[in-house]
């Protein structure tokens, strides 16, 4: 009973599930990446974050398009994934700075970078997930429909 009840949850919430999976590949990247930068360069905070996050968007594309969405590659899914990426980005960015500026009087710059970034990273995570179920499903049926004509 128990064991059935575990395969029907996952089964219910694979999706998020691989999308979960997929976004901690590309954000160990990614902060690994900005984290390097900060350290050993002098490049301004928005400057790394955004190489950073360029990067993880980089991984996630080719990892969630298919394995998640289960869409094929194409231009019409690779601009989904693009404008909600933009999206996440301009707020990644605006979240990074605000958090970054609120705690830094009270800890020092690691765990302010670090409180940071896990809030530009974790708040995103779930409206950028939803917003791409639906877009891509929308995707599907758009190209369902050109393709049967």
């Amino acid at each position: 009973m128990m064991k059935k009840t575990m395969a029907h949850t996952l089964r219910r919430f694979r999706m998020i599930i691989s999308y979960f999976s997929h976004s901690v590949v590309s954000t160990l990247i990614d902060v690994a990446l900005v984290w390097l930068l900060l350290r050993i360069t002098s490049i301004h905070l928005v400057t790394a974050n955004t190489v950073g996050v360029i990067s993880g968007f980089s991984v996630g594309f080719f990892l969630d398009v298919r394995r998640t969405f289960s869409s094929r590659y194409s231009l019409l899914t690779f601009m989904v994934y693009l404008g909600t990426f933009l999206l996440g980005l301009v707020i990644a960015d605006w979240l990074i700075v605000s958090c970054y500026n609120m705690v830094i009087p009270y800890t020092s710059t690691d765990s302010a970078f670090l409180i940071s970034k896990g809030a530009s990273v974790i708040i995103p995570f779930f409206g950028l997930y939803f917003l791409r179920k639906y877009l891509y499903k929308a995707a599907q049926r758009y190209e369902k429909r050109n393709t049967d004509e």
